[in-house]
């Protein structure tokens, strides 16, 4: 808080409000700039005395936006940063969990041929999901289900928790 004459200042607008009341009124100001030429028959050193005075103020009040911020403020900037920390690590670790794309180049066989690799396959004993048949043998996956539903009818394959094996 700043006091000049009687008035007590709070903020740089009340100060240079309060500054501007104390010259003459009688100032033509284009955009917050002070025109000289039209002083009203004002002393020109009066107008740069108030000048030098608003121009003072304008820099406090800058300067005042630089201030360190309250303990409660920091301590709230300090707990977000830690939570921003935390957050980009866990999304580095789900980024590395996450699989990479592959890119399959699909044959173009027969349905014939591609039921026998199929049933290929399965004589491993395997337990397959569809993705796992059109992967491995470079499949169409709607080939795939197609073929698998028929030899499912047929009873030569079962499905079992969502994958498919031999009977």
């Amino acid at each position: 808080m700043a006091e000049i004459g009687a008035s007590k200042v709070t903020t740089g607008q009340n100060l240079i409000r309060t500054v501007d009341s104390m010259f003459d009124k009688n100032v033509f100001f284009t955009n917050q700039v002070f025109d000289t030429s039209f002083t009203s028959g004002i002393p020109v050193e009066v107008l740069e005395t108030r000048g030098k005075l608003l121009a003072r103020i304008a820099d406090i009040s800058v300067s005042t936006v630089l201030v360190e911020p309250p303990e409660w403020l920091a301590a709230e900037i300090y707990t977000l940063r830690q939570r921003i920390q935390i957050i980009e690590e866990r999304l580095a670790t789900i980024e590395t969990t996450i699989p990479k794309e592959k890119v399959v180049v699909l044959r173009a066989i027969s349905k014939k041929e591609a039921e026998k690799e199929i049933l290929t396959l399965f004589t491993a004993g395997q337990t397959l999901y569809y993705s796992d048949i059109a992967e491995q043998l470079r499949l169409d996956l709607k080939l795939v289900v197609e073929i698998c539903n028929e030899l499912q009818r047929r009873g030569e394959i079962e499905v079992v928790d969502d994958t498919l094996q031999r009977r």
